[in-house]
C-alpha cells in the first residue's frame, strides 16, 4: 500500500503584527547590487524605533511591507506579503528561498518589535 503523503505549510507569513505605540516604523530602499547565483537581493531595510532601543529587518526582494489598520480604533498592523509577479523572473531556487524568507522575516519582526518596546520581568 502506498502512503499518503501531503505537505503542510506553516501561515505564519501571513499573520498581522500589531505595532505598539510607542514604536515608529521607517523603511528605506537598500543599494542596488546584482545578486550572485546563490543569492537573493536585499532590496529595503526596515528600521524600528522605540524606546529600548533601534532594530532593523531586511527585506528580501518579493516580500513587502504593509502597515494596515486594524479592527480596533487607533490599531496598526504589520503584514508582509508575498508578491509572485516580481518573482517570476527569479530561478525557481530563489522564488523557493524568497517563499521561505517570509515567514521568517515576519517572525522576526515580530521578535524585534517585542524586544524594543516591552521590558521583561
Amino acid at each position: 500500500m502506498m502512503k499518503n503523503h501531503s505537505r503542510f505549510y506553516s501561515h505564519i507569513g501571513r499573520r498581522l503584527i500589531p505595532i505598539p505605540e510607542n514604536v515608529t516604523i521607517n523603511i528605506k530602499s537598500s543599494s542596488f547590487r546584482n545578486p550572485s547565483f546563490r543569492e537573493t537581493q536585499k532590496d529595503r531595510i526596515v528600521t524600528l524605533t522605540g524606546p529600548l532601543g533601534i532594530s532593523q529587518v531586511e527585506l528580501h526582494y518579493g516580500l513587502e511591507l504593509k502597515i494596515v489598520p486594524g479592527s480596533i480604533a487607533e490599531e496598526k498592523l504589520v503584514q508582509i506579503d508575498y508578491v509572485e509577479p516580481a518573482c517570476l523572473n527569479l530561478s525557481k531556487y530563489k522564488r523557493k528561498f524568497v517563499r521561505s524568507m517570509w515567514g521568517t522575516t515576519t517572525s522576526l519582526l515580530r521578535q524585534k518589535l517585542e524586544g524594543i518596546s516591552e521590558v521583561s520581568d
